[in-house]
């Protein structure tokens, strides 16, 4: 080893010169190594959400949302948290308390939301948690609006989507404020009597064949 050393110090134009060399490889190495993966730091917010189909947003927060936040509050670590109830969807949106064990308090979230008594029976899927990291993380909002009528706006906006979904590295694409399709029913007294048939009647074999679902404002 000291003979090297000796050989550099003696040597130093071509010493520089392999410094160079090493140099310029590294930089070269920095813009064509082709990077696998990074990894998915935590952030410290977690989201729960329920999705409910065809419920006013006014039952999503008293049968749901009310009674998940019910629970939260014997989870010690959390900073704040802020619910949303919209027809058909619960959402709350948690942020961890900086410096506390980021695994141990979304367990004890989890375990929180296990215990919530008193769910919907028909309620399709559990509330699902949700923690946030860097691989997850929501990076960009589109929002597309024009003159023009809202079926061709919201067709617009499905092809916008399926362009994107179509680009590497595209994880996860959510859309939103796509109100459901509405049909008004409208009764004629004089051809229900005809047919022997009561509003009721109707209200129910509609129910009994189709999925009944705010289309919202």
């Amino acid at each position: 080893m000291r003979a090297i050393l000796h050989f550099f110090v003696r040597q130093r134009f071509f010493a520089s010169l392999m410094l160079l060399m090493i140099c310029l490889t590294g930089i070269a190495s920095l813009f064509n190594i082709n990077l696998q993966e990074l990894p998915a730091s935590k952030q410290g917010e977690t989201a729960i959400i329920t999705d409910y189909p065809g419920v006013s947003a006014e039952e999503i927060e008293l049968e749901i949302t009310n009674r998940i936040e019910k629970e939260l509050k014997s989870v010690q670590g959390l900073g704040w948290y802020m619910s949303t109830s919209v027809d058909g969807r619960s959402e709350i949106e948690i942020r961890i308390r900086d410096g506390e064990n980021i695994d141990r308090v979304n367990q004890a979230i989890r375990d929180a939301v296990d215990r919530v008594a008193g769910l919907p029976a028909d309620l399709e899927s559990a509330p699902l948690v949700e923690p946030e990291n860097t691989a997850t993380f929501e990076f960009m909002t589109l929002g597309l609006s024009g003159d023009m009528p809202f079926a061709q706006l919201r067709e617009s906006a499905r092809q916008i989507e399926k362009k994107l979904r179509t680009i590497p590295g595209i994880g996860k694409i959510s859309s939103t404020a796509f109100p459901q399709r509405e049909f008004i029913v409208s009764l004629i007294p004089d051809r229900l009597q005809a047919y022997g048939l009561t509003p009721e009647a109707v209200v129910n074999a509609i129910s009994t064949r189709n999925v009944s679902s705010s289309g919202g404002v």
